[in-house]
């Protein structure tokens, strides 16, 4: 009996800290414009840092990634989308997105969702999915369940992807 509720303690830990950072960064989404955002501050490796100033760690075929904060259980991001990402799907991994500014297309399985800064989707593992930018550029916030290591990026062949947009 204290095994397991030594583990329900422990999976509610990681579940508070969780909705710690997910209300900590709606008020961002919660206020407008990508200037205020420059403004705003995040902690990243211990200190405060402008959100303006971050630059991703890596950068590839119009997509940029920067970590931020790494944990047991989950791993936050943010992504800067200049135009539009490849199908692919995370085999170990769920995700959650806010978009905190710009618009796109969010393909998720056999559905496309238009989305806006302030909008929140939910990911689950194995789907196939992909953003495509509808404004000059769009930045996220992602958060992986369990945390992403970068490798785990699984590109869905073309025939897939043809299948999709044919059950549309």
């Amino acid at each position: 009996m204290c095994f397991s509720f030594c583990g329900m303690m422990a999976d509610f830990k990681r579940f508070c800290v969780f909705l710690f950072f997910v209300f900590s960064f709606c008020f961002f989404l919660s206020c407008s414009g990508k200037r205020f955002l420059s403004n705003r501050v995040v902690i990243y490796e211990g200190k405060a840092v402008r959100f303006g100033e971050l630059k991703p760690d890596t950068e590839s075929e119009g997509i940029g990634r920067k970590n931020l904060i790494v944990s047991e259980s989950m791993s936050f991001h943010v992504v800067w989308i200049s135009s539009e990402e490849k199908p692919h799907i995370h085999k170990e991994h769920d995700l959650i997105v806010f978009l905190i500014y710009g618009s796109g297309e969010f393909h998720i399985g056999d559905m496309v969702f238009q989305m806006k800064r302030g909008d929140v989707a939910y990911v689950p593992r194995g789907t196939p999915h992909w953003f495509k930018n509808t404004s000059k550029t769009a930045i996220a916030y992602v958060v992986f369940i369990p945390p992403f290591d970068g490798k785990d990026n699984i590109p869905v062949s073309s025939d897939k992807n043809e299948e999709i947009e044919k059950e549309k």
